[in-house]
């Protein structure tokens, strides 16, 4: 199973704990080492790019992370801040297209595109220079890049850290 947002999975290690029906034969993660990966854009469109902050107008923002070598990642984990004119919690429910959002691809190995199955899309994050947050994405593959769009409107969005989740 691929778990897409933390909540999701956190819920699952709930359930199981707690020995709830077949929740309970959930296994155990498999143990990974973290590699942290070096915050050095490999490519960057319609954004600037400051120390560990971008800043863009929008959709068409983006900003590219290459792996450092070919390994099997299981998961990638973001720690970031993230600002836009709205500042406030965003819900995609209530207002898709003026939500922020923060949107992240990962390229396989060998491929030269993204595939629009390998994304990751939070749009229950919270908005706002003081409101860090951290997601873990589980991509299960051996992965070349990440792509950040970190909203479609302007924003700001300071990435503090990715970290590399491979198998121990």
């Amino acid at each position: 199973i691929r778990v897409f947002h933390g909540k999701f999975h956190e819920s699952l290690q709930e359930l199981r704990a707690a020995g709830v029906g077949a929740f309970a034969n959930i296994l155990d993660d498999d143990p990974h080492r973290e590699v942290r990966l070096r915050l050095k854009p490999a490519a960057m469109e319609k954004l600037s790019w400051q120390k560990d902050t971008a800043r863009g107008d929008g959709a068409e923002s983006s900003i590219t992370f290459a792996l450092p070598k070919l390994n099997w990642v299981s998961g990638v984990r973001i720690r970031y801040q993230h600002s836009n004119s709205k500042r406030g919690p965003a819900y995609y429910r209530y207002s898709p297209s003026l939500t922020p959002y923060f949107l992240v691809e990962w390229r396989k190995a060998g491929e030269t595109e993204y595939d629009k199955a390998n994304r990751y899309l939070d749009v229950e994050n919270n908005v706002g220079p003081d409101a860090e947050q951290t997601v873990t994405i589980w991509v299960q593959g051996t992965i070349d890049q990440l792509r950040i769009h970190p909203d479609r409107q302007p924003f700001e969005c300071r990435i503090a850290e990715i970290t590399l989740l491979v198998p121990e």
